[in-house]
C-alpha cells in the first residue's frame, strides 16, 4: 500500500566529510489518482552556513553561490536559520501526518541532517519516521521493470556500463 502523504527531501552540504547543510529543500505531497501531488514546497538556504564565508568557500559546490543568490532574489529559495527550518517542518509533519521521508540516496541526507542537527543542538524531528531511498527503489525495482527497460531502449538511455 502506498503512503497517502510523503515528505521528499534533498540536502546540499559543504562536503562529504563536512556535512553542514547549506541547502535544505522539501516537498510534502499527497497521493491522488496514483500520482503524488505537491502540497507544500520549500527550498531553504541555511543562513548560518551560507553566510559563513570561511566555511562556505570550502564547499564542493561553492561555485554555485551566484545561483543561490539568484534563487533568493527570485524568491524561489529563502534564507532561514536551521532551527527555523526544522521547527517549520516539524509542524508540517504533524499537520500532514507524515510517516515517510523519501530522498535520493537517503543515507547521505539522513547523515547530513544528523550531523547538522547535532552541530546546532536542535531537536531530531525525524525520529520515528520511516526513511525510503529513491536510489535503491530505482535500482532494485523501477530499472528492472520490463516497461522501463523498453522505454530506456527506445530513448537510447543505456551507456557502455548499462
Amino acid at each position: 500500500m502506498k503512503p497517502t502523504k510523503i515528505l521528499l527531501i534533498d540536502t546540499e552540504t559543504i562536503s562529504i566529510e563536512k556535512r553542514y547543510i547549506y541547502d535544505f529543500g522539501y516537498i510534502i505531497a499527497e497521493l491522488e489518482n496514483e500520482q503524488y501531488i505537491p502540497l507544500v514546497k520549500s527550498q531553504n538556504i541555511i543562513e548560518q552556513i551560507y553566510d559563513n564565508l570561511a566555511l562556505f568557500t570550502t564547499a564542493y559546490y561553492e561555485n554555485k553561490r551566484n545561483t543561490y543568490t539568484k534563487l533568493m532574489q527570485g524568491r524561489t529559495a529563502k534564507k532561514n536559520k536551521y532551527g527555523y527550518v526544522m521547527q517549520t517542518l516539524k509542524h508540517l509533519i504533524k499537520e500532514h501526518d507524515i510517516q515517510y521521508v523519501i530522498a535520493y540516496n537517503s543515507s547521505f541526507d539522513k547523515g547530513a541532517i544528523e550531523f547538522t542537527t547535532n552541530f546546532f543542538k536542535t531537536q531530531d524531528i525525524f525520529k520515528g519516521l520511516i526513511w525510503l531511498d529513491l536510489l535503491a527503489i530505482s535500482n532494485n525495482l523501477i530499472h528492472l521493470h520490463e516497461s522501463y527497460i523498453d522505454k530506456a531502449k527506445e530513448k537510447n538511455w543505456f551507456n557502455v556500463s548499462g
